[in-house]
């Protein structure tokens, strides 16, 4: 989140010239130091094996949307990042939340890249997320969704139903769960 940070100051404040592969470039690469760091720590057994960790290619005409939380002190940071079929860069965009609960940053990541997508037109999607919680919920594929997301689960449902067609919400697997939107 740091590095989207720094890279939109200086695009703000430097009139820095950014592409969007220099970006998706970065964005991997600190997703990559990040797994590393945390394949080194023993007690972290969740970290993905070093052949889990590329990205898979959606199909022929369809975006896929990564997102994420990062949760600091007294708040988080959420971050959306969209390649279509062909790998490139469709956008990225971040935001700060004001919560400091995973399960909370996670789900307002989920609405902010649908709302995203909707902005950009985007028809076909598949949206990733590592929250099984949120995934879940969103899927109504438990019974009881936690309190502290209802509300953003009712409104990403909504916006869920603008896409055409109709959306089809799923859990692939459990290490990185995907919504589809499509």
């Amino acid at each position: 989140m740091d590095f989207v940070w720094s890279l939109r100051n200086k695009v703000v404040r430097e009139d820095y010239k950014l592409s969007m592969e220099e970006l998706g470039r970065g964005v991997m690469r600190k997703f990559r130091e990040h797994w590393m760091i945390m394949s080194q720590d023993s007690s972290c057994s969740s970290s993905p094996s070093s052949e889990d960790t590329h990205w898979v290619r959606p199909d022929n005409g369809v975006t896929k949307l990564n997102f994420d939380a990062a949760i600091v002190l007294n708040d988080s940071a959420v971050a959306v990042v969209a390649r279509d079929w062909r790998g490139r860069l469709v956008f990225a965009v971040s935001s700060r939340v004001d919560t400091n609960i995973p399960v909370q940053a996670e789900a307002e990541a989920i609405r902010l890249a649908a709302i995203t997508a909707l902005k950009h037109n985007i028809p076909l999607a598949i949206f990733e997320s590592d929250s099984k919680v949120c995934v879940q919920s969103l899927n109504s594929s438990i019974l009881v969704v936690p309190w502290r997301i209802a509300n953003v689960v009712t409104e990403s449902k909504a916006i869920a139903c603008l896409f055409a067609p109709p959306s089809l919400l799923d859990v692939i697997q459990e290490e990185a769960s995907f919504v589809s939107l499509s």
